[in-house]
């Protein structure tokens, strides 16, 4: 069988925390860029991202957390496809608990993923 490569034009991740709960908050979606199959660079928020890519994919991720039930943090990866009729982002790897494309947070959002991780699990306001 021939090798079928997905037609993608970048890979975004959406991260959320959720509470036993159910409580949810949402990162920016973010924009990864890999090397030799490494995450090298990650940019927050996704530059040139549509209002539409950014909701779907944040609405993605929360309907995973919500339906999988999942405590903790979530980080869905998605392919963004501009090709043609397919078009929009695409769920491509699911990782419960913090993730290297949620790395930025550290310093870049109030609450860190993994203080924020931790804030889930413990039943904490998020």
């Amino acid at each position: 069988m021939a090798e079928q490569k997905v037609p993608y034009s970048r890979e975004l991740s959406a991260q959320v925390a959720r509470s036993p709960r159910g409580e949810i908050v949402a990162y920016p979606v973010v924009e990864s860029t890999q090397t030799n199959g490494v995450c090298d660079e990650v940019i927050a928020p996704a530059p040139r991202t549509s209002a539409e890519h950014v909701a779907e994919a944040e609405r993605i991720a929360r309907t995973i957390a919500e339906d999988l039930g999942v405590t903790g943090m979530l980080a869905v990866e998605l392919f963004e496809i501009s090709d043609g009729e397919r078009r929009g982002v695409f769920v491509n790897e699911l990782a419960m608990r913090p993730h290297n494309s949620g790395h930025w947070s550290m310093d870049g959002a109030v609450t860190g993923q993994f203080e924020q991780h931790l804030r889930a699990v413990l039943g904490l306001p998020l």
